[in-house]
């Protein structure tokens, strides 16, 4: 099972790949968006995740198909829904951790109390 960030990684490699489909490179394809190269830069690299707005960008200026830009918009989608969930798991996860370990300084505090 791929974990969020496996997911984000795979997406942004998918993104490099239809901008060297159409023939850009990131300056071109930064241009077409009106954003900065930095941007693109950060986008496919990793270092900046990309909106909803902006894959519907990146898909405009590549020319690419409908379908091409609904099965990018989806799958950009459905990594932000497996994140929340994610982050949501860990929270929990964490928040088990700790009541446990409260149990259990609690009780060594009171076996040391009694005793």
């Amino acid at each position: 099972m791929s974990t969020p960030d496996d997911r984000r990684i795979a997406f942004a490699n998918e993104l490099i790949r239809v901008r060297k489909k159409a023939g850009l490179n990131g300056k071109q394809l930064a241009e077409r968006c009106g954003w900065q190269a930095s941007k693109v830069s950060k986008i496919e690299n990793k270092r900046q995740d990309p909106t909803d707005s902006d894959v519907l960008d990146w898909m405009t200026a590549v020319e690419a198909p409908e379908s091409e830009v609904e099965r990018m918009r989806e799958w950009l989608r459905s990594i932000d829904i497996d994140r929340a969930s994610w982050k949501h798991q860990l929270h929990r996860a964490t928040l088990t951790d700790r009541t446990t370990v409260d149990r259990s300084r609690a009780a060594s505090r009171s076996s040391v109390c009694s005793s």
